[in-house]
């Protein structure tokens, strides 16, 4: 029988898309900390309207970044030969 071999997703993805999606993917991991640290170091008990802020922000960043993460990370899988 042998053994079948995968349709290699790079040979419809070029090299430019591959790295655009690796950078998109970088920087949500770097978003996803980010969000987290600064969430860390402003969370308190009575916290300022503006410390409220903050962290409304950050979970904004930390949102979008997870979201960018998620999706980068399925296509960088499915479409550009980095996984399945």
């Amino acid at each position: 029988m042998g053994t079948p071999t995968p349709a290699l997703a790079s040979d419809t993805a070029g090299p430019v898309g591959s790295a655009i999606l690796a950078w998109i993917h970088f920087l949500g991991i770097l978003g996803v900390a980010g969000g987290l640290v600064t969430e860390r170091l402003v969370i308190k008990k009575n916290m300022s309207v503006d410390e409220e802020n903050i962290i409304n922000g950050a979970d904004l960043i930390y949102g979008l970044s997870a979201f960018s993460l998620l999706i980068s990370g399925y296509f960088r899988v499915t479409g550009y030969a980095k996984g399945w």
